[in-house]
């Protein structure tokens, strides 16, 4: 393909001053050697990508137009869309999965910057973020436990998901408010909804592509009216759940149930009228 031979010379500054030099081939993908490389550091203060080679464009694109393409190798963004995975804070036996280490804050910064280049009708950019680390988890999961109290009907009282609302938020180095600013009478809230899922989406990309384990989580405790009042959002709004983050203690899995039901199963090819 037209990327053999492409050579992509990464320098991680790590949070102490050192640097190493990785040398990425086409076929490792550029977050593995993020991982690795975030497992060993647990934090980075920058990251420099410098591509020497040609790369593959369009060939329906020609002259100027082609110069102005993003250089981006098809291979790498599939490989980056079919590695995301969902990595929660803990493993199904309550153990922490997740690093005890802070995430430097340019990582962070870097998630909520892509999701900021969202799809959005009326460029309402409804998404709206919260980011809670350090001594601020702890008030955040006592909240989240209270209302869950609060709020959940005897009968349905679980007592073990009480525990996980409290362990995400104090597993993860970083909890991330997902809201969602409602823009009245300009388009339907459906779709700044799906406004800010295309954010999120996003944001799990970019985690991937930097090591981190992400995970989305939509409990109903999210979006209760005390919920996004403490989160700063309006009677309107709604607080579509929480973004955990943190660099996973594990390999990097494989995807639950392995390859998805053939895409061709779910495509009704219609060329005639």
């Amino acid at each position: 393909p037209p990327t053999c031979g492409l050579e992509v010379r990464c320098s991680i500054q790590l949070s102490y001053g050192r640097s190493c030099n990785l040398e990425y081939k086409p076929l490792l993908p550029v977050f593995d050697m993020a991982a690795k490389a975030g497992r060993f550091a647990h934090s980075l203060e920058a990251v420099t990508i410098d591509l020497k080679a040609d790369v593959w464009q369009p060939a329906s694109l020609a002259g100027s137009e082609r110069s102005t393409f993003m250089s981006l190798s098809i291979t790498d963004v599939n490989q980056l869309i079919r590695h995301r995975r969902t990595i929660k804070p803990i493993t199904k036996a309550g153990e922490p999965n997740y690093q005890d280490e802070p995430l430097d804050e340019a990582l962070i910064q870097n998630l909520l910057e892509n999701a900021n280049w969202a799809p959005t009708h009326g460029l309402t950019e409804p998404w709206r973020f919260q980011v809670f680390q350090d001594q601020a988890r702890e008030p955040l999961a006592r909240f989240f436990s209270d209302m869950y109290d609060k709020h959940t009907e005897p009968e349905k009282f679980r007592p073990q998901k009480q525990a996980k609302l409290v362990q995400y938020v104090l597993n993860s180095p970083c909890t991330i408010s997902l809201g969602m600013k409602r823009h009245e009478g300009k388009i339907s809230a459906e779709e700044e909804v799906i406004a800010v899922a295309c954010a999120v989406q996003n944001m799990h990309l970019t985690a991937t592509a930097l090591g981190l384990g992400a995970f989305w989580s939509s409990s109903p405790v999210y979006d209760l009216p005390e919920t996004r009042e403490y989160l700063g959002l309006g009677s309107l709004d709604r607080c579509l759940g929480m973004f955990f983050v943190g660099f996973p203690k594990s390999d990097w899995p494989d995807r639950p149930g392995g390859q998805p039901e053939p895409i061709n199963d779910k495509i009704d090819w219609r060329r005639e009228a």
